[in-house]
């Protein structure tokens, strides 16, 4: 619902006279734009992200540069990389990332709760596990997406290089918490 709200607004922002970037575009490059920009909006929705990721995982081996759909399917895998990308940072960053993201989801909680409304673990202060919830995100969400990029751009690796080590601090932490 978010990514379709960015879209919306992008699109009423690109409509404003002191903005509208696009408008001496030829209609058919004015139509393209706006179809990727449509795309890199909506692909940062996971459920976009996790529906085209079979399609992404064949690219390996087989992308063709003048293929548009092989194009949309990388440029959508990149801007989700782009999304998720608080986890390839160094250490110290990433987890500042990650305090501030937590407090914007206790925050979301609080507020159910103020509304009558039991808000989801991983927003529920009180319920929340950092650890397993971040190793649950690194496994199922940002290490196959950024694997995946790695395949098609070998000089990626550093990236996953940095996941890797911020998984093992989330496994050692949940060793902790589970003491």
């Amino acid at each position: 619902i978010l990514e379709r709200h960015h879209l919306a607004q992008t699109m009423c922002l690109l409509n404003i006279p002191h903005c509208s970037i696009l408008k001496n575009l030829s209609e058919a490059d004015y139509s393209e734009a706006v179809n990727i920009l449509q795309h890199l909006i909506l692909v940062t929705d996971i459920a976009n992200h996790c529906k085209e990721m079979p399609e992404m995982k064949e690219l390996v081996g087989n992308f063709d540069k003048t293929k548009k759909s092989d194009q949309y399917h990388l440029i959508g895998l990149m801007m989700t990389c782009c999304d998720l990308n608080q986890v390839t940072k160094p250490h110290d960053v990433s987890l500042q990332i990650c305090d501030l993201i937590y407090e914007e989801f206790h925050a979301q909680g609080d507020h159910e709760k103020q509304c009558g409304h039991k808000p989801i673990p991983m927003m529920d202060r009180d319920q929340s596990n950092r650890p397993k919830e971040q190793i649950g995100f690194i496994q199922f969400l940002a290490m196959p997406a950024f694997s995946l990029l790695t395949q098609l751009i070998p000089e990626t690796q550093p990236n996953v290089d940095n996941i890797e080590k911020l998984l093992e601090y989330w496994n050692e932490q949940a060793k902790l918490v589970n003491q």
